[in-house]
Order: structure tokens, then C-alpha cells, then sequence
């Protein structure tokens, strides 16, 4: 990567900003870290000479860096999966300059020093990596964690996440913390009494493989009563990773009946269905073979089914879901190398996501400003860092640029992250993230 120039012209894309609402062929000069112009010609004042990079990106689509509200980065406790660093070289690949770390680790940070240890660690980071808290101490959900350390220690919000917070007065009393830091409470959307260790979609193809099965009751049960609590107390709240048609018909309703709240999606539940358990990308074959009980499949939510996909994808472009989030979620092949119900679940995808997510744009099914606006402004506006997600002039320079015409095929061996829990092994993949440049610096170049 080459940031010796202190001055970078992006020259011919495609400029996609929805905050500013720019959709437009534009050169965007950089100078000193800093966007100072984005306009579809060079100005006269601009003395063109050795210190600018000219880079051509004619052809490809540039857009604010992207914001991840959900990742696991594993960082302390279980490095041997990803680390801080790791973690953000796979994250710069994937287009993502914002990172956000849940904090399902060893220690849990349930206390300002652990806090203070991510952002040292952190100092190593290519992107910007931030991090949650935990809701309550070693995410058991009994005692609340002491919000105001964690928050004054630079946490940007609280999760138990891989653990449901089952607990409704604990919750209650987390959401009237949430009022006075201005920080999302973000409670894993399941009941587990309701999922009874269930390990995929309850349906037709858990029958088929002998699988448990889990409702989709389980997720809009819990995020029912997370909304709930959050209306009666003017708690700020955040849905993590929808998965089922039930729950975006009653988000729609809630928001309709104008409660105030956030919710995600993943991109494996925007382009995956349970049939993908079956391990031949999605086809429901006529004969079980020694790819079905694909365990890189197997994530919390589960995979669900076609008319689950449909509503999710409807809600983000109703604007009904705000953001899309990758739940990036790095493991070791001990992990996924077993029986399907003993298999940890998580997908290894923030290097692939936007790619993946792509085909829903080239099938005309989410618009490309609805795509950037879920993955950049919106998140943005949940951090409450509006510039993180923006191409501001005279702001600091984060962008990403995307080739939609350059094709690849997911290689495990190419992957920046140390796991490679991946279904999408082998796939072939149209369109490819090509550059990534954090406050003005060149972070991933595949030009």
C-alpha cells in the first residue's frame, strides 16, 4: 500500500453518499487525510505535480467506509480465531473502515480497565475498531455492569450478545441506564427457553436432516418484549440480526405506532436460506451426500426460509430494518470440524459481505443507495458519529471503492482473517471491494 503522496485524486467513479444525497460520475481530491473536493472535473486551482496520486476508478462505485455495528473480534481470550489486528486487516478487505466489538471475550468488559485494554490493543488496528460493553458482569444476567465507567472508558453501547439477557427487570433497569449515557442496549434477540437448544430452522429441512429445530417464535418473543420495555421506559434499544418475517411485520407496526428504535440484519440472512444446511449453496438436493450438515452454516439466528428472506429484504428497502451488520463471527476448524449440533455457530463474512450482498443490487431487488445507506449512514447515525458515514468535505477521508465488474472465487487461503468459517468456500462472487482509505491512508489496495 502506498501512502507516500499526501495528496490522492479518486478520478471518474461513481459517487454514492446517500447522506448528501451525491449519485453522480465524480472525482474526489484528497489532501492531507482530508476530502477537499468532489466534483466531476479537476478545479483550475488545483496545481497538479508529484505529490498527488492519481488513481482511476472509472467504472467502480465510491462510497462513505463502511460501518460494522456487529463484529467479534475474539480479542482477549480466544485469539487463536481472530485478534484486533487480524480482525481489521479482514474488516479494511471487506470494505469497513468502522468496527464494532461485541463483548462475548475473556475477561468480558464489564469493567473500565478490560475497556481500556481494547483501545491499547487497538492502537494496532488499521480501521477503527470501538467497543461494546457487556450489560451485565461476565454477560450472566444477574448484575448490571457499572454503565457510567464503561461508557466514561469509551464503550459505545452494551450487549450480552451469545447470551440472551432473560431477565426482564435487569433489562428494564438497563434501558433506564441507556436514557441517561445516550448508549444502544443491544439484548441477543432469542428466547431460549422457547428455542429448547434447537439448531436450525424448525421446517422441512430440519425434518429431513434430523436436526432440532428452532421457532421463529423464539426471536419475535424477545424482541416483543425488548421494544416493550424500551417504549415504557424511553430506553434507547437496538435490535441485533432479524431473521424472520414474523418479527420485521411487527417492527413495521411498532414503528408505524411511532416508537423510537434500531434493528439489523446480517448478510447471510439477506442471501441464505436453511437450505444452504444442505451444503450445495442453497439447492435442496434429491439426495443427502457428505456435504449436507454444512457446519459453516450453522449461526445464531438460524438460516431461515425463503419468505423470511423476502420480508427481510423488504423491510430494508421500506426502511422498516435500518441497518444491515455482519456478525462476523471467526472460529477455529475444531469448532466447525464435528456433528452439526455440536458445531459453534457463527460465519466467518466480513470480507465477503458487500460482495455478497452486491447480487441483491445487480438482481434489482435492494437499490445500491439503499445497500450504502444501510451499511454506512445509518449505522453512523446509531453511533452518533454522522461523519463516520458521510463523504464531508474537509472531514477525515474514509471511503471504500467497489468494482462491480471484477469477479472472485472465496479462497480460503486469500482470507485476511485467521479462520476461514465460511460457507461461501469456492463460490464465485461478481463485484469486489478494491480499495479502502481510513482518515486519508490507503489501508487495502487491490489495484
Amino acid at each position: 500500500m502506498d501512502n507516500k503522496y499526501k495528496k490522492l485524486i479518486l478520478k471518474g467513479g461513481f459517487v454514492c453518499d446517500p447522506f448528501q444525497k451525491i449519485n453522480q460520475i465524480s472525482d474526489i481530491v484528497i489532501i492531507d487525510g482530508k476530502i477537499t473536493e468532489i466534483n466531476n472535473i479537476f478545479k483550475d486551482d488545483i496545481n497538479i505535480n508529484n505529490d498527488f496520486k492519481i488513481i482511476d476508478v472509472s467504472g467502480m462505485v465510491v462510497m462513505p467506509g463502511l460501518i460494522d455495528l456487529h463484529t467479534h473480534l475474539r480479542d482477549p481470550g480466544y485469539e487463536w480465531k481472530e485478534d484486533i489486528y487480524s480482525g481489521s486487516l479482514a474488516a479494511a478487505k471487506g470494505g469497513f473502515t468502522t468496527i464494532c466489538a461485541m463483548p462475548n471475550t475473556n475477561p468480558v468488559p464489564d469493567s473500565a480497565p478490560v475497556v481500556r485494554d481494547f483501545f491499547n490493543k487497538s492502537k494496532n488496528s488499521i480501521i477503527r475498531a470501538l467497543p461494546f460493553g457487556s450489560i451485565t458482569k461476565d454477560r450472566l444476567g444477574k448484575i448490571l455492569s457499572p454503565m457510567y465507567q464503561l461508557q466514561e472508558a469509551g464503550v459505545v453501547g452494551f450487549s450480552d450478545d451469545g447470551d440472551t439477557l432473560m431477565d426482564s427487570n435487569i433489562m428494564r433497569q438497563a434501558l433506564l441506564y441507556s436514557i441517561e449515557t445516550g448508549l444502544p442496549i443491544i439484548n441477543h434477540a432469542e428466547d431460549v427457553v422457547i428455542k429448547n437448544n434447537g439448531v436450525m430452522n424448525s421446517g422441512v429441512v430440519a425434518d429431513r436432516l434430523g436436526l432440532k429445530g428452532t421457532l421463529s417464535s423464539s426471536e419475535y418473543l424477545m424482541v416483543k418484549r425488548d421494544i416493550d420495555l424500551a417504549f415504557e421506559t424511553g430506553g434507547k434499544i437496538h435490535i441485533p440480526h432479524i431473521s424472520t418475517e414474523q418479527t420485521v411485520s411487527y417492527i413495521f407496526e411498532a414503528k408505524k405506532a411511532g416508537l423510537q428504535f434500531s434493528s439489523e440484519v446480517t448478510p447471510h440472512h439477506l442471501t441464505m436460506t436453511e437450505e444452504w444446511v444442505y451444503g450445495e449453496n442453497g439447492i435442496d438436493p434429491e439426495f443427502l451426500s457428505e456435504k449436507s450438515y454444512d457446519t459453516n452454516t450453522k449461526v445464531n439466528p438460524p438460516l431461515r426460509s425463503h419468505n423470511d428472506v423476502s420480508a427481510l429484504i423488504q423491510g430494508i428497502n421500506e426502511g422498516i430494518i435500518d441497518t444491515i451488520a455482519t456478525d462476523h463471527a471467526p472460529h477455529s476448524l475444531s469448532d466447525k470440524e464435528c456433528s452439526f449440533d455440536e458445531a459453534a455457530p457463527g460465519i466467518n463474512n466480513i470480507e465477503t459481505a458487500f460482495s455478497q450482498l452486491y447480487e441483491l443490487v445487480t438482481e434489482k431487488k435492494i437499490s445500491l443507495d439503499k445497500l450504502v445507506s444501510a451499511l454506512s449512514v445509518n449505522p453512523s447515525k446509531i453511533l452518533n458519529q454522522e461523519t463516520y458515514g458521510s463523504l464531508y468535505l474537509n472531514k477525515p477521508a474514509e471511503l471504500t471503492i467497489f468494482d462491480p465488474n471484477t469477479s472472485w472465487v472465496v479462497n480460503e487461503k486469500t482470507l485476511l482473517s485467521k479462520s476461514s468459517n465460511t460457507p461461501l468456500k469456492g463460490k464465485l462472487l461478481n463485484g469486489k471491494i478494491v480499495l479502502t482509505i481510513f482518515k486519508g491512508k490507503i489501508v487495502y489496495d487491490e489495484l
